[in-house]
């Protein structure tokens, strides 16, 4: 396992030293469109670091800390940001920085597309993890997570693709606890905050990785970025423009187009203040490596299926018995008028 103390050995040999990042920055980049790392990736061979053979200078990765007995310690995602390093899914999910950088394309995307990043003079990222959705906007941004090995990684990142600190800076928070005031008392003008927090919904505090696991409707976190935006919006006193993209997933009905969340943002914001955003195009839960269900899903289905995926649980008896728990929170669901389950993007405009 590649420790969190390592991570952040690399960032500060990384920030002191701009050719070894350079050269660190190449090869990585020449690894992930290797032949051999995109038949790795999206397979259940990721719950296994990704074997290196002839397609990387190993000297280079082993003096990173990225290397030890010819394979990669780290998973790569490519953006258009840069190259993200981040944990892989082998890692314990108690500590697990998450692995995947779909979900951040989309909501950047979505952001790019509405104008927002050319908007903001500040992007605030609630759950920044690796580093992606802050690094992506580009200009000024404060990025939170409550896991110092994020942040650690976020760190590395930063460095790698060649962002000043002062451009972009990193602070440990739990978004439970609201928007710290210390470190946003300077902002001025427009702030974009953003949020990617696509949890899965669980019937138990185990039942999925930490950096999956939404509660059993999904929304925990969700509701507690409503009420931290909330609480930063009126401790502003009218001083900023404020605007919310916060990426979720959501039970529901379809049919009604109902959804959980988006009633709750709601609540906080009111209805003229509230966009829900269905991203069709994307799909929903990551099975084996992949999202594979249509947008919106049944979550007679969904919900099973997020169970069955061998990337999150290797173990097959364990695996059964969690399609067991889950199929039982699906029916909770459908008994409490909940049949479906969709991924979009609330939009929060004029916060203020």
């Amino acid at each position: 396992m590649l420790s969190t103390d390592d991570v952040f050995l690399l960032s500060t040999e990384l920030a002191s030293d701009a050719r070894f990042s350079r050269a660190l920055n190449e090869q990585l980049r020449a690894i992930y469109g290797s032949p051999p790392y995109q038949d790795w990736l999206g397979t259940v061979a990721e719950v296994q670091p990704f074997e290196l053979s002839d397609v990387a200078a190993v000297d280079l990765l082993e003096r990173a800390g990225l290397a030890r007995s010819g394979r990669l310690l780290a998973k790569l995602n490519l953006t258009e940001a840069g190259i993200f390093l981040t944990d892989g899914v082998w890692i314990d999910p108690r500590v697990r920085v998450f692995p995947f950088c779909d979900e951040s394309v989309a909501l950047i995307g979505f952001v790019r597309k509405s104008g927002f990043a050319t908007w903001a003079d500040w992007t605030l990222d609630l759950a920044t993890g690796c580093g992606l959705n802050a690094m992506a906007v580009g200009g000024r941004s404060v990025a939170f997570d409550i896991n110092p090995r994020a942040l650690a990684y976020a760190t590395v990142n930063r460095a790698l693709n060649g962002i000043l600190g002062e451009d972009c800076v990193l602070a440990i928070n739990d978004i439970r606890d609201g928007i710290p005031k210390a470190v946003c008392s300077d902002l001025e003008g427009h702030v974009l905050i953003l949020a990617n927090l696509p949890f899965g919904p669980a019937p138990s505090a185990d039942a999925l990785p930490l950096t999956s696991n939404g509660g059993e409707s999904g929304g925990d976190l969700q509701i507690a970025a409503y009420r931290a935006i909330d609480r930063f919006v009126r401790s502003s006193k009218g001083r900023l423009s404020v605007r919310a993209c916060l990426m979720g997933l959501s039970v529901g009905d379809h049919v009604a187009n109902r959804w959980d969340i988006v009633e709750r943002a709601i609540e906080h914001f009111g209805a003229d203040r509230v966009k829900w955003h269905l991203l069709t195009d994307e799909h929903v839960f990551r099975i084996d490596g992949v999202r594979q269900l249509e947008n919106p899903a049944s979550v007679a289905v969904a919900m099973p299926g997020l169970a069955s995926c061998r990337l999150y649980t290797p173990d097959e008896d364990e695996r059964i018995a969690k399609v067991e728990a889950f199929a039982n929170l699906a029916k909770r669901h459908q008994d409490r008028g909940n049949p479906d389950i969709a991924y979009g993007i609330v939009e929060i405009v004029d916060a203020t």
